[in-house]
């Protein structure tokens, strides 16, 4: 007798333990892909020559089994962390004149990580201040909200004048001499490229030739007087 309850006593441990490991492996968790404390997205307009509008993708992480539909995601904003800042400290808030998320924010079936894309919009503001949007994910009845670390995630974007990261020493160098915001928006205009990240070095290398034919014959200056060159040789 006493061995017939305990193993009926052990039936019903294990059959909780497993409705329990079910219910837990039923739910999805949402993370942002990057931490924030580390990785936050920074854009700057004066890397995107002529456009008013561009599109910043934003990474999630799923949690848990892939999806077998399209599930929505759901954001929230935090105001007191986002507006125009000033000395690192918000000074105004943002609207839609400055910032837009797409009509739908989808998570898709059969993936681990997807992203979504927020627009930016360039505005006066930007000429000598950036402005930073913090997201939040919230929780909906597809997903739970992630490890901390990874529930926010932080835009910064900016029309000022920043060196951007591709043009480093090999295209000083080598390519187009060193860098001016002046330098920078003639090749943008003549060439027709605005970013070399990823590009091969004999694409480079002709881009760089082309500007140097265009400044031979059309003389550009630096804001201080001085030719505007190149260090291409060819």
């Amino acid at each position: 007798m006493r061995s017939f309850i305990f193993l009926l006593f052990l039936l019903v441990v294990f059959s909780c333990e497993e409705d329990e490991f079910d219910t837990y492996v039923g739910r999805n968790y949402l993370s942002f892909y990057d931490n924030p404390a580390t990785d936050s997205i920074v854009e700057t307009f004066f890397f995107h020559f002529g456009k008013e509008e561009i599109e910043v993708p934003v990474k999630f992480n799923l949690g848990g089994k892939l999806l077998t539909e399209d599930c929505p995601i759901r954001l929230s904003v935090i105001d007191s962390l986002s507006g125009l800042l000033q000395d690192g400290k918000v000074v105004s808030a943002l609207s839609d004149e400055d910032f837009v998320f797409p009509e739908q924010m989808i998570f898709h079936k059969g993936v681990n990580v997807d992203s979504i894309f927020v627009v930016l919009k360039k505005t006066a503001k930007l000429d000598n201040a950036y402005c930073r949007v913090v997201l939040q994910i919230m929780p909906n009845d597809y997903f739970e909200v992630g490890e901390t670390a990874y529930r926010q995630a932080k835009i910064y974007f900016t029309s000022a004048i920043d060196t951007p990261l591709w043009w480093d020493e090999d295209i000083v160098n080598y390519y187009l001499g060193v860098f001016s915001p002046k330098k920078y928006e003639v090749f943008c205009r003549e060439i027709g490229v605005t970013d070399l990240t990823d590009v091969e070095e004999k694409y480079i290398r002709e881009y760089a030739l082309q500007f140097k034919r265009y400044l031979e014959a059309n003389p550009e200056y630096e804001l201080d007087g001085s030719r505007m060159k190149v260090s291409v040789i060819g």
